[in-house]
């Protein structure tokens, strides 16, 4: 009876969690049935040789926060209260605190990723695309909706990316792979500043949540 019980639980328990994380399951299993080419492929030498010579290393958005600008960011970020008096008191926080509204302004960067090749996931916000829906440059941000429907996150957690010959505009809701050689550059646009550029290789699909240190 016992034994039966248990096993009941442990059911129950992986249904919840299955429809909790039931779109990163069948994202997953599309990406599994659906062996997919890149949506875009560098034909560039220079890039393509850099590449080959040295893997790309798998690097998340807060990554590319220096150390003490991330623990600023984190204390309105991080780990909210739920209450909702608290919310609005730690709102109200935040615009009164000089260091923080600075470091949602900053353009430092982590050096030790410069120059290297990276691969990070985010969401596409397109920048320049022409009159045959060509995609020419655009933003890489960590989540949905930002510099669009959100502020737009720092300048240290944009990253600018051009396509000198175009990628057809894809499904701007869904979260996509960048990889490349990471550069430093400031790029100002209406939407946002980046504090990073990208030498693009590749884009792909990504079939996760890619937005591990959230920004708005």
């Amino acid at each position: 009876m016992i034994k039966s019980l248990i096993i009941l639980i442990i059911f129950l328990l992986c249904g919840v969690w299955a429809g909790q994380h039931s779109k990163t399951i069948l994202r997953c299993i599309e990406r599994i049935v659906i062996d997919e080419p890149p949506l875009y492929e560098a034909n560039n030498a220079t890039n393509t040789q850099g590449f080959s010579a040295v893997p790309p290393m798998s690097i998340g958005w807060s990554e590319l926060l220096p150390a003490e600008e991330k623990q600023i960011l984190s204390r309105y970020q991080q780990n909210l209260p739920t209450d909702l008096t608290d919310q609005v008191l730690l709102s109200l926080q935040a615009t009164t605190d000089r260091t923080y509204q600075a470091t949602l302004q900053s353009t430092n960067i982590v050096e030790n990723f410069l120059d290297k090749a990276i691969s990070i996931s985010g969401f596409i916000v397109p920048i320049d695309v022409q009159e045959n829906i060509n995609m020419t440059s655009f933003f890489l941000v960590p989540y949905f909706g930002a510099c669009l429907h959100y502020p737009p996150p720092p300048p240290n957690q944009l990253i600018y990316v051009t396509i000198p010959n175009g990628m057809p505009a894809s499904d701007f809701q869904m979260p996509y792979t960048i990889s490349g050689i990471l550069k430093k550059g400031l790029y100002e646009d209406p939407l946002g500043t980046s504090a990073y550029s990208l030498d693009l290789l590749t884009v792909e699909r990504f079939y996760d949540q890619p937005d591990n240190f959230r920004m708005h």
